[in-house]
């Protein structure tokens, strides 16, 4: 069957020595490059920037399947709010094309299910027919940490028939316009069952997860639900004759418009609103159509029609940008460290943040330099800026904090053996691999979870070669082992650009920027990245010290320069991107 798709990268799946959730391998190490995490907390609307928020509800990130976490049909999970975690409730969807990316995408045309290893302590994703995980498949997975409205249902003798079993629960009993979605738990109910599944309710007033293909339910397989009321970033989507084309059916809404690296969650509904719709008995998926700049949910088996009438329950957390400056004061300094007290990100250790020194922001009478290679951690419910040479951080030294809200173009590079290369470590990422034009911002981040803090005291950038970015410690001091990294491939648009220093822009420490969203804007928020080759020319400039922003006044341009005042190199170049001054409350979970 015609389809809408570029063709399918090679699915080099290794068949490696069979191993089934449950079991665990031990046989390498298995550290994911690619992860990302973001925080989906309860409004902080009406609270003070010093004032307290309320712990993380759910955490969203994307997972993406590599040689380093496959072990033959299972890819191992390794993030923060997972490790360690035998009790947290995953729930995942495949997703083709992360961030809308061009060229990139790998089919996985099986159930899948959830399963914890308690010997590695990891959370798994597993294919449910025992084929082997193809490399490079990506799945959104959220993670709900806390909330009334999540449970485990187990089918049982009593409540299964043929290939269905029915939940008995007060979130569901009765409440035809839930919305339910569902992810097989093998750790909380040891038996697989590799059929397509969607749920509907039924005339009993309950609600019922199904085999869509008639096979029987078997007894014992168990199931994490999630219930959300229809409103806002949950709603139905149908398949009709004018979305859907081939094995695609293409959805318009304003949470999933235009927003490639929005994290959308599936579950097939077959009794939208209480009425019968039609059977999609395949395994289904999310992709950006980028031509349409729509999300769409497609028929993993690439052949399928999707038939007119099919309905999704759709979850698509929709979390704003947040960014505000931190100022140091005595309050708040230990040495070398700032603590952040601000709602977006306290009592947060999933927030992904990055920072770039602000010399004086608005308000300041003088200017404070910082001249040290900095990195920012979490520890006591309190985000933290830290100096990596451990010297000691002024009161007054200002920092400008960008908190992302959750999505596809974030993620944390941890550098390993593998990827590592004396000063430098190579990212795998869809969204940056042979893309010399992507633009990255990057952080050191000190401390994943529980891991120990990797000290990485050198000035970084970023430089693109052989179709992979890389981060590099400009002085060419050797990249440590297991050092990570908050990374962000800026989106497309006004609000990110490279800049590059010249004679005409420049003078002694300082370079100025002339970009319509940085002039006579006094109050924006600018992030910086050194990009020492941007367009992935052959050759670039080094700029090998701490750097940061300012707002000169009397030319009422943003300013770039060297924290040590030393002059900033002909043709060095940044990548920025710049936040306006309208601070967004987080994302709102009814």
């Amino acid at each position: 069957m015609k389809n809408r798709f570029l063709s399918s990268l090679i699915m080099c799946a290794c068949f490696l020595s069979l191993w089934l959730p449950g079991a665990s391998v031990l046989a390498k190490d298995a550290p994911p490059s690619i992860q990302l995490w973001a925080a989906l907390t309860p409004a902080a609307t009406g609270t003070a920037p010093d004032e307290h928020a309320a712990a993380p509800t759910s955490v969203a990130f994307l997972h993406l399947a590599t040689t380093d976490n496959i072990f033959g049909h299972v890819t191992i999970i390794d993030h923060p709010a997972t490790n360690n975690n035998p009790a947290a409730q995953l729930f995942v969807t495949a997703n083709y094309n992360p961030g809308g990316a061009e060229g990139f995408g790998v089919y996985n045309n099986h159930a899948v299910g959830v399963s914890y290893d308690s010997l590695l302590n990891r959370w798994t994703i597993f294919n449910q027919d025992l084929a082997s995980m193809p490399v490079n498949v990506a799945f959104n997975v959220l993670v709900v940490l806390s909330g009334a409205n999540v449970f485990m249902h187990q089918a049982t003798a009593g409540n299964t028939t043929i290939n269905l079993t029915s939940i008995e629960n007060p979130l569901t009993n009765n409440k035809p316009n839930a919305l339910l979605f569902v992810t097989p738990n093998y750790s909380a109910g040891p038996v697989y069952n590799p059929h397509p599944l969607h749920v509907y309710y039924n005339i009993a007033g309950k609600w019922v997860i199904s085999n869509q293909n008639g096979s029987a339910m078997p007894v014992g397989v168990a199931f994490n639900v999630l219930v959300l009321e229809p409103g806002g970033d949950a709603f139905v989507h149908k398949s009709t004759a004018s979305n859907s084309e081939f094995n695609v059916t293409d959805i318009d809404h304003p949470s999933t418009n235009r927003r490639p690296n929005r994290l959308v969650f599936l579950t097939q509904n077959w009794t939208p609103d209480g009425v019968t719709g039609a059977s999609n008995p395949q395994h289904v998926g999310i992709w950006y159509d980028a031509d349409l700049n729509k999300m769409s949910i497609f028929n993993q088996n690439n052949a399928t029609t999707m038939p007119i009438n099919a309905a999704f329950n759709v979850y698509a957390p929709i979390a704003d940008t947040g960014a505000f400056v931190h100022r140091a004061v005595a309050s708040n300094i230990t040495g070398q460290i700032t603590a952040i007290d601000h709602p977006l990100i306290n009592d947060d250790p999933y927030a992904v943040i990055f920072v770039t020194p602000n010399w004086k922001p608005i308000g300041s009478v003088n200017g404070v330099y910082n001249n040290h290679n900095i990195g920012v951690y979490y520890e006591g419910g309190r985000w933290k800026v830290f100096n990596q040479d451990f010297g000691t951080i002024l009161p007054g030294a200002s920092f400008n904090v960008l908190v992302p809200g959750p999505g596809a173009n974030m993620f944390v590079h941890r550098a390993t053996a593998a990827n590592i290369d004396f000063h430098t470590t190579s990212i795998d990422h869809p969204l940056t691999n042979n893309n010399p034009n992507a633009r990255l911002l990057v952080t050191p981040n000190w401390k994943l979870g529980s891991d120990p803090g990797v000290y990485n005291n050198h000035p970084i950038g970023v430089y693109y070669a052989s179709g992979r970015w890389r981060i590099f410690n400009q002085d060419f001091g050797d990249m440590p082992n297991n050092a990570a990294f908050n990374v962000m491939v800026l989106p497309a648009g006004s609000d990110s650009f490279v800049h590059t220093a010249s004679a005409g822009n420049s003078n002694a420490q300082v370079t100025l920027i002339n970009n319509q969203r940085t002039n006579n804007n006094a109050a924006a928020l600018v992030f910086i990245t050194a990009n020492w080759n941007p367009g992935g020319t052959v050759s670039g400039v080094y700029n090998a010290r701490p750097t940061g922003v300012f707002f000169d006044n009397p030319t009422n341009r943003w300013a770039i320069f060297n924290q040590d005042l030393a002059d900033t190199p002909e043709n060095a170049s940044f990548n920025v991107y710049v936040v306006g001054s309208k601070l967004y409350a987080p994302l709102v979970r009814r």
